[in-house]
């Protein structure tokens, strides 16, 4: 369900051109979720970093909403899988 809503959250806004330094980027969260949990937490930080000069991104929310559900798989603590859950649960609201 979930995932639902954040697909019908990015296909609801408008298209962007990237530029050259968006593509780096993305291209780096990209690598970063590909890696360690502890690449998987870089790639979180960095996309929070950057959450507020690219929340109308429809591919930085969808690398956003990956980051939570990755995060939320590598914890085993059910206290800290619900913390992720709940901080993924903001992009939709």
């Amino acid at each position: 369900m979930k995932k639902k809503i954040c697909f019908r959250l990015i296909r609801s806004l408008p298209p962007q051109e990237p530029n050259a330094e968006v593509i780096s980027f993305m291209a780096e969260i990209d690598e970063l979720m590909k890696g360690s949990k502890e690449d998987h937490s870089r790639a979180l930080n960095l996309l929070l970093s950057r959450a507020e000069d690219m929340a109308s991104d429809p591919n930085f929310l969808w690398r956003l909403c990956k980051a939570y559900k990755l995060q939320h798989d590598t914890v085993s603590d059910k206290e800290a899988q619900l913390h992720f859950i709940n901080l993924g649960k903001l992009i939709y609201s």
